[in-house]
């Protein structure tokens, strides 16, 4: 893992740095894209050298395995539909934005999803730390892989809270710093039901990672078939009648819906694990705190219509939110992240040395 992400987090550097080098030596959009060919390229490139050190065994010579292909094409098959029907409903909104309503209002729910979707980036972290996590668990017991899903879990809701109940209180106050005034209330509404859905999609997310790691990917497969097929007629009659707020109210309840189905099935097929504790512990218990923070010291700065407030408020029920859910997580996760925050700075203090 260490490895993968110095790679990946390698190319990405330089894929940024030298096309921002590109574009000021050669302003255009062709230029920049055929940078992008040939990063991809390195990058394909890199992680065959580093893999053939890795793994020895393993030449460059390609060569076709019918028995390798016989062994996960149904797996593959399957990753490749729930990767399509991902694309269309993440995609599907602005598609419908842009169709439905004027140029401004596709500019400011752009806007506003990019400003949400930001907090998957954190979602993304934990989830491919958490996939062969799982799967060497499910290879243990059961028992393992359900109590490693619930530390994950309780992770995950902990971390996203924060960052969602952030834009979700205080998202239009942060706008205005990136935007005018007008843009930042345009968008506000919208930024707030996106935000709420993340951190809705984020909490689901550790079952979705759950059931591929176990070779169950029928399971999302199945339920995101269902869900666009609900989810497309609801975003036109949403989106028609209430605009970008719709839209942004059509990817909250979308992700409602998974909870009330992925979670459930994932929960009695896989992970084996009660659910209403479940929802209690990494649902209930970091929303509600987030919401008992930030909501009054929102109101309170709001109140006083004082700019300096707002940010003072913001800090606060930051701080206030990382002590109280640090308190709040099981006796157990406390010791874990504990004892893996100290070995993470005698790592730092021997490399220093």
């Amino acid at each position: 893992m260490d490895v993968q992400n110095l790679l990946k987090a390698g190319a990405a550097t330089v894929r940024i740095g030298v096309g921002l080098l590109v574009i000021v030596a050669s302003p255009s959009v062709t230029a920049f894209l055929a940078w992008f060919a040939i990063s991809a390229v390195l990058e394909l490139l890199a992680f065959a050298v580093v893999t053939h050190r890795v793994i020895p065994a393993l030449g460059f010579r390609p060569y076709f395995s019918l028995a390798a292909i016989r062994s996960v094409w149904r797996f593959s098959l399957t990753m490749a539909v729930i990767a399509i029907l991902s694309m269309l409903i993440t995609q599907l909104d602005r598609l419908f934005v842009s169709k439905l309503l004027t140029l401004s209002d596709l500019g400011y729910y752009t806007l506003a999803y990019t400003a949400g979707v930001g907090i998957s980036l954190l979602q993304m972290s934990i989830n491919t730390a958490s996939l062969p996590a799982f799967a060497e668990a499910a290879a243990l017991r059961p028992e393992a892989l359900a109590e490693r899903y619930s530390k994950v879990s309780e992770v995950m809701a902990y971390a996203i809270a924060l960052p969602s109940a952030v834009l979700v209180f205080f998202g239009s106050d942060i706008l205005r710093v990136w935007i005018s005034a007008d843009g930042a209330r345009a968008a506000g509404a919208a930024l707030m039901l996106i935000s709420a859905g993340c951190f809705l999609n984020a909490v689901v997310s550790s079952a979705y990672i759950a059931s591929v790691a176990t070779r169950r990917a029928g399971i999302p497969a199945i339920v995101n078939a269902i869900a666009i097929l609900v989810y497309v007629p609801a975003l036109y009659l949403l989106i028609s009648g209430y605009g970008i707020v719709g839209a942004a109210a059509c990817w909250m309840l979308l992700n409602i819906f998974y909870l009330c189905s992925l979670l459930p099935a994932v929960h009695r097929q896989v992970v084996h694990a009660p659910l209403a504790s479940w929802l209690w512990r990494c649902l209930a218990v970091p929303a509600l705190l987030a919401i008992a923070v930030f909501m009054p010291l929102k109101s309170a700065s709001a109140s006083l219509s004082n700019e300096a407030a707002t940010w003072i408020a913001l800090a606060m029920a930051v701080a206030i939110y990382a002590v109280g859910g640090y308190l709040l997580m099981s006796p157990g996760l406390r010791t874990e992240l504990s004892k893996s925050g100290f070995l993470a700075l005698i790592a730092l203090r021997k490399r220093a040395a």
